[in-house]
Formats: C-alpha cells, sequence, structure tokens
C-alpha cells in the first residue's frame, strides 16, 4: 500500500506560532497503531505518526466528522433528542470510512482541515509537498551548515589572534626599556619612560612590578584596537597610577569620569601625543615626610601569571628591630593599609588598620609568638628555611656580594 512517509508537517507547522506551532509538532508526530484498510478491503495494523495516518486517510476517501460523545447533564435529564449537537459535551474527532471511524485529536482535525484547504487529497500532490520542502529543509540545513562552520572558522582565528596577541605583549613587556627612542613623544626612550612610571606607582602605591610595563607598550600601541581596548579597561577610576602614567608620558590630561575617560581614549592617537613631563612626588605633610616611604626593598610575591613568585621593587620604610630588619608600608586604598615585610625573605609578617597594630604583630613574631599563641618554629628558623628554598631578597645578595 502506498503511504506517504514524512519528517515535516508539509508546511503546516509554517501557518502557526512557534509556540503553538511546537505544540502541534509534538502531537502530530506521536506514533500509533492504526487499523488500515487495503484496495482488497483487508485489515492490516500499521505504526504511523498521527499526521501520515491522516494524510493516508484523505487520500483514501475517509471524511472528517466531529460529534458531542457525551451531552450535557441538561440534555441527559430532559431526554434532548438533539442531544448530539449540545455544545457543552465533549467534543470527540474521528476520520470515517465505510465501517468505521478511528478517533482523532482536535489538532489533527485541524491539521486534516488544512489539507482539505491546500487539496492535499492525492498521493501525487502530497509526495510533491514532500520532495519541497525536504529540498527546502536540507537548504536550510546547508546554509546553517555553512554559516556554523564560517563562524567556528571565525572563532579559531580570533582565538589564534587572541593568543598571538598575548604572546607579543608578554614578549614585548619583556624586552621594554631599550633606549629605542619613540619620536611622538618628543625624543623619550622607553628607559625614560619605565623611570616615569616607576616613580609614579612607587609614589601612589608604594611598589612598581615588572610587568607593570604593559602600560607602557598599551600606551605606546594605541593604534592597534585590542591594545586600545586593554588601555581602557586598564585606566579606571581605582587605577591611579596608571591614569598618571598616561598622562605625563602622553602629555594628556584624562578626563575624570571614566565614562567621558572612554570616549576620550577612543579618539585618541599617537599624533596627539605631546611632551612627556617628569613627576614630581605628592606634597606631604611634614609628619608624612618625616616618615617618608623611600627606602627600596624587594617583596616576594606571584608573577603575573600567577603560576609563579618573584622579588618584586617595592619602596617603603625601614624599621629595624630585635636584630631583623623590616620595611613598612603604606598603601591607602588598601582596606588593611599598614603591612610590614622582613627584608631578608620579602615575605609580609603583619598587615593591620594602624601602624601600631602592625609593628606590635611584627614584634610578637619577633618572640615566636603570632596573635598570643607561640609559634611551630622559631622566627629565626622560619626566616633561614625561607631563604634557603626561595633565595634571598636582591638588596641582601647585593650587599653580601660587595
Amino acid at each position: 500500500m502506498d503511504i506517504n512517509k514524512f519528517n515535516t508537517l508539509l508546511g503546516y507547522e509554517k501557518t502557526l506560532p512557534p509556540m503553538r506551532a511546537a505544540r502541534t509538532m509534538d502531537t502530530l508526530e506521536k506514533c500509533y497503531r492504526y487499523s488500515i484498510l487495503d484496495k482488497d478491503m483487508n485489515e492490516t495494523k500499521e505504526i504511523m505518526t498521527e499526521a501520515e495516518f491522516i494524510v493516508y486517510s484523505l487520500q483514501n476517501g475517509r471524511e472528517l466528522n466531529e460529534r458531542i460523545d457525551k451531552p450535557c447533564s441538561k440534555c441527559q435529564v430532559s431526554r434532548c433528542i438533539d442531544a448530539y449537537s449540545c455544545t457543552k459535551g465533549k467534543t470527540k474527532y474521528s476520520l470515517w470510512n465505510e465501517k468505521y471511524g478511528t478517533e482523532i485529536t482536535k489538532t489533527g482535525y485541524d491539521f486534516a482541515l488544512w489539507l482539505i484547504s491546500e487539496e492535499l487529497l492525492s498521493f501525487e500532490k502530497v509526495q510533491e509537498r514532500i520532495d519541497t520542502e525536504t529540498a527546502a529543509k536540507e537548504k536550510t540545513e546547508q546554509e546553517t551548515g555553512k554559516k556554523e562552520q564560517e563562524q567556528k572558522i571565525a572563532e579559531e582565528s580570533e582565538q589564534e589572534a587572541k593568543e598571538q596577541y598575548k604572546k607579543w605583549l608578554e614578549e614585548t613587556t619583556k624586552n621594554y626599556g631599550s633606549l629605542v627612542v619613540d619620536p611622538y613623544v618628543k625624543g623619550i626612550t622607553e628607559g625614560e619612560k619605565v623611570l616615569i612610571m616607576r616613580d609614579i606607582f612607587l609614589d601612589i602605591i608604594g611598589h612598581c612590578e615588572e610587568h607593570a610595563k604593559t602600560l607602557l607598550v598599551l600606551i605606546d600601541n594605541i593604534g592597534s584596537l585590542r591594545c586600545r581596548r586593554d588601555l581602557i579597561n586598564r585606566l579606571h577610576n581605582g587605577n591611579v597610577a596608571s591614569i598618571k602614567t598616561f598622562e605625563h608620558i602622553t602629555g594628556i590630561k584624562l578626563a575624570k569620569n571614566y565614562k567621558e575617560r572612554c570616549v576620550q581614549l577612543e579618539t585618541i592617537t599617537k599624533a596627539d601625543y605631546k611632551k612627556s613631563k617628569q613627576y614630581k612626588s605628592r606634597k606631604k605633610s611634614e609628619q608624612t615626610k618625616q616618615a617618608a616611604y623611600t627606602d627600596i626593598f624587594y617583596k616576594y610575591q606571584k608573577s603575573e601569571n600567577g603560576n609563579t613568585f618573584e622579588f618584586v621593587e617595592s619602596q617603603g620604610r625601614l624599621w629595624k628591630y630585635n636584630g631583623y630588619d623590616f620595611y613598612i608600608t603604606y598603601v591607602k586604598i588598601n582596606r588593611l593599609p599598614y603591612s610590614i615585610t622582613e627584608g631578608k625573605t620579602g615575605l609580609i609578617v603583619a598587615r593591620e588598620n594602624t601602624l601600631k597594630e602592625a609593628k606590635d604583630a611584627a614584634k610578637e613574631i619577633t618572640k615566636n609568638m603570632r596573635r598570643g599563641k607561640p609559634m611551630d618554629k622559631p622566627f629565626a628558623e622560619v626566616i633561614e628555611q625561607t631563604i634557603n628554598k626561595n633565595g634571598i631578597s636582591p638588596l641582601y645578595k647585593k650587599h653580601t656580594e660587595t
């Protein structure tokens, strides 16, 4: 027997709103075992979707039927002779042949009405529609596959570009500081830019790490879209030292409002750069001047990539106590602004809200105590083991060599 098999609804779903189309497809694509009569009126059982059964039934002359299966209570009580025309009972839908009817869903009934309106009542016309829908689906799938392939290639290309940019940025930062003259910044060298940045960072945040030179690379290559994007992200309101560095290197005053600053940075080119200017340390009160944090030492902390540790040049105030060299640093923006670092190891031993609290914590450690409890090892032994493991601070290494 000829039964059209198809995996779409012959275009019917395109006539429905998206949500209803999804529900309709779920209903009409469910499979059931149907009784089928061939031309010789022999009955067989066939598993097919409701949509396929409806298409087959209409091709073979079955007719739609709609009736009230159970009259409403009023009709039943009054023994209404026209009970089956009652609009308050449960409506059932079916397809009838000469012998019997097969029940279908309301969704299937609507689908059957659409088939009739589209004159899809013969095997040939239905097959023609199936072929058209299949071709359209294949074309859509090809276009979708092509777009997905293009998107995949674009994503891979973008990822490769990101990796190349990252590698270039790391390498350029590592080698930055040569005597190459930048013609856009009135003859200033890379080395001079590093010194300006170092003065600003030490004055504002108390330390200047090696990877901070990335900022200078971004400034020098502001014409690159990736560099400009990273530069804008870096020059936010919380990064005062970087903003000051940009202003002193380029001679351009940036807006105080971050949104306005972003708009400004989107239009700046190297041709707009002016003569750089040396950085003058901020004015301090007499009390701050007397306790100026100008001594150079090295902190032992994570590198930029976060995978290794290294000694990073910092600026603080030397404080000798109980035979140990400590360095006091003050960073106003930190929650606990005062920190004390042991000189030879570069490890922070105390971080407190006030200078007195930080000093008291450091004094306690020299007595082999921490927060009122005995330490597992004497402080001197901790220092010795740390030096054996990580090495000694470059400052003390220089002293040892001399």
